[in-house]
């Protein structure tokens, strides 16, 4: 499997400029290498996509370290098209010992959409899916998450026998504060539990707990284990 890390010093190991549009990464490991050393090192975006559109991760493997301070597996902004396929996220945290961010495998802030998530395994502790959260003029639609497998490691669970010894702020499953058309489809949701909120694993509400916000909707969803 070819291989992308990242590189010192920087807070991403891909980036975008505006107006990228039509690339397809096949197999290919996108990786926190280790080079931002040290108790908080990582990267805030493993991936990080803004006003971008048809963009397809298939068959990837993108990844943090088992300690570090990787925030975001693979974030889009203002993007439309974008497409997670058959791929894999996994170490994907922050701790609460540093800037207690909620991290998260899958995420977007505002965009128009639409998104395809289909065949992942998404592995984070704060939410392992985030739409919303932030300053946002547009409303991310016409989202498909379908056959995924969403999944915390009791390893990181304080409480559990077999935690490790860090701790992660760890809040929700999947969480949308500002999405409409969603199909939610099929999928596995293993493993939340109370640590920096109450526990519950699946948040579908509208929400502007941020600045200021000129559209927010939560409608249209269809939902089905």
């Amino acid at each position: 499997m070819a291989r992308i890390s990242g590189i010192k010093g920087q807070n991403k190991i891909i980036g975008s400029i505006a107006g990228a549009n039509h690339y397809r990464f096949i197999g290919i490991e996108i990786a926190d290498a280790g080079a931002n050393a040290g108790p908080n090192g990582g990267y805030w975006d493993l991936v990080l996509l803004k006003d971008t559109n048809h963009i397809i991760f298939d068959r990837c493997w993108v990844h943090g370290t088992a300690t570090g301070e990787d925030v975001k597996g693979i974030q889009f902004e203002n993007s439309s098209y974008i497409a997670i396929v058959d791929s894999f996220i996994s170490d994907i945290h922050s701790k609460t010992s540093s800037n207690g961010a909620d991290s998260a495998a899958v995420g977007s802030l505002t965009g128009p959409g639409p998104v395809k998530i289909v065949n992942n395994f998404l592995e984070a502790a704060g939410e392992n899916v985030l739409w919303g959260g932030g300053r946002a003029t547009t409303t991310l639609s016409d989202i498909e998450f379908r056959h995924n497998h969403v999944f915390k490691p009791l390893i990181w669970w304080n409480k559990h026998p077999s935690f490790f010894g860090t701790l992660f702020v760890v809040k929700n499953s999947y969480e949308t504060k500002n999405s409409i058309r969603e199909l939610i489809e099929g999928n596995v949701f293993d493993n939340n539990w109370k640590m920096a909120q109450k526990g519950t694993a699946i948040l579908l509400y509208p929400k502007n707990q941020v600045w200021s916000l000129s559209r927010l909707y939560r409608s249209r969803f269809g939902f089905s284990l």
